[in-house]
């Protein structure tokens, strides 16, 4: 399930049991674009990811991830009893110390928006793999781009 879901998260929104929503990448089963995370249509028993990107070097939140944090903190708030995974992750340029402590902190970064949000802090799973699993092997800047992210994956409820 791991492999599936790791090769599903390519763009802000996948929907893992039924394939790819996205509203920034192509995701790798197709061009499925949704404008929004709430205009998708999850149920419970789907795990969901979002995708929340990030500038060089920086773990604080634009505008409009804070935006797509707000629509996943009323999916994760449904699902009270799901255990949420948040994954850091950095480009390739850097120390790898520094990237898998800069991943720590991007993370920590969305778990907190979330926790202000109202979702209780002991639901999340928190980890680092700063720049070991990049989605985008490309060396420019576009691609370094795609690799500044945190995952947040909702486990599926019963």
């Amino acid at each position: 399930m791991r492999k599936l879901i790791s090769s599903l998260i390519i763009g802000s929104l996948c929907v893992v049991s039924t394939g790819c929503e996205s509203n920034k990448f192509s995701c790798s089963r197709g061009n499925h674009v949704t404008p929004t995370v709430a205009q998708a249509k999850v149920t419970s028993a789907m795990p969901i990811a979002q995708t929340i990107h990030f500038g060089f070097d920086s773990d604080k939140l634009a505008a409009d991830e804070r935006e797509n944090l707000d629509q996943i903190a009323g999916l994760i708030a449904e699902r009270s009893e799901a255990m949420v995974r948040v994954e850091g992750y950095t480009d390739t340029r850097g120390p790898h110390r520094y990237n898998e402590g800069l991943g720590l902190r991007r993370a920590k970064s969305v778990v907190a928006y979330l926790t202000d949000k109202g979702i209780n802090p002991n639901r999340f799973e928190v980890r680092s793999f700063g720049p070991d699993k990049v989605v985008d092997t490309t060396d420019n800047e576009v691609a370094h781009a795609r690799n500044r992210r945190v995952e947040v994956i909702v486990a599926a409820v019963n």
